[in-house]
């Protein structure tokens, strides 16, 4: 399930249990099994951290404005392999959403480093996989404040059937 917010496929900040079994009885039409996760509620931004896989140019990586947002924003920078963590920075300081990244209105700055050790990783893996590698999406990326991290809330991976 690609979105699943299009078909009420997730549901957030469920106190008790019996409120999170109401959740998983209302998603039944569209699910078969559940992932129950902790809250991160400490969150920064969200971004989406994805690889493609060009015929002409190989694999590239996009890094944009993430979560439900993603598609309405158009809020995205590409970079092509290799690049570096200054490279990376540097693509981030070109978003939209950089601004909430870098402490909007009084809240912390995001983890920009970690949010950079992900790409980098993330590049890693796509150079390892090759062209099984067809296509990867982190999406959200949650972006926690400085020194917290960044958390894959979902992941998205294709590849080559052999």
């Amino acid at each position: 399930m690609v979105h699943k917010s299009d078909l009420n496929g997730g549901a957030v900040s469920r106190a008790t249990p019996a409120q999170a079994l109401a959740a998983a009885e209302a998603m039944l039409p569209v699910a078969r099994s559940f992932l129950v996760e902790s809250m991160i509620d400490d969150g920064v931004a969200e971004l989406i951290v994805g690889v493609g896989l060009d015929p002409q140019f190989g694999h590239f990586v996009t890094i944009g404005a993430g979560g439900v947002i993603t598609e309405l924003l158009g809020d995205s920078v590409t970079l092509l392999p290799p690049f570096d963590v200054l490279e990376i920075t540097r693509a981030l300081q070109r978003l939209r959403v950089h601004r909430l990244l870098s402490g909007w209105r009084g809240k912390p700055a995001g983890d920009i480093e970690a949010v950079a050790d992900v790409v980098m990783r993330i590049a890693a893996l796509a150079a390892a996989l090759g062209d099984t590698l067809l296509e990867l999406d982190i999406n959200p990326l949650i972006v926690r404040p400085a020194g917290r991290g960044a958390v894959a809330a979902d992941t998205l991976i294709t590849l080559e059937e052999e």
